[in-house]
């Protein structure tokens, strides 16, 4: 299955971090993970990984924010 909602040309750590906030994963999770896709892991990389958890959690409130205003017009 193809989740059409985010596909687009991106940064491979933006698709990480929306798996590790969607599973709550805490930093060994998340670092098990980087290792997993990346095979060996500095600590530049956990960082990009948190920024990238960081701003997926803001975007997601966005989304949450602009559905319930849009709930909010239906008839």
């Amino acid at each position: 299955m193809i989740d059409w909602e985010y596909a687009a040309v991106g940064d491979r750590f933006f698709d990480l971090a929306t798996i590790a906030e969607q599973h709550r994963f805490d930093p060994d999770e998340a670092n098990g993970l980087l290792r997993a896709y990346l095979g060996e892991i500095c600590a530049e990389d956990s960082r990009r990984l948190d920024r990238y958890r960081a701003f997926y959690q803001g975007l997601k409130l966005l989304w949450l924010a602009s559905v319930e205003k849009l709930q909010g017009l239906e008839c």
